[in-house]
């Protein structure tokens, strides 16, 4: 048995599409392990701030000074606190 992600219908093991909302079923390994769902934090995606993060890297060696400094860690923990509310959610 299997059951519609969208619709909770059952439907047989080896359905290929639900036989009520006829949405197109995930496939599965004979123990109901699905192949085509991402899995994991984001769901195989990265993370919507990663590109500022890896700016925030690449601009390290420009603020060297101790101005500059305080300007970067101000930046860093921006993102870091944007990252985090982000995995909350």
């Amino acid at each position: 048995m299997m059951f519609c992600p969208k619709c909770g219908a059952e439907n047989e093991g080896y359905a290929k599409s639900c036989r009520e909302c006829k949405e197109e079923l995930p496939e599965t390994l004979p123990r109901g392990i699905f192949l085509n769902q991402p899995t994991g934090l984001w769901g195989g995606v990265a993370p919507p701030n990663l590109p500022l993060i890896v700016l925030a890297i690449r601009l390290l060696p420009k603020f060297v000074t101790r101005k500059g400094t305080l300007i970067f860690a101000v930046l860093l923990l921006a993102i870091l606190l944007t990252f985090f509310l982000l995995v909350r959610e």
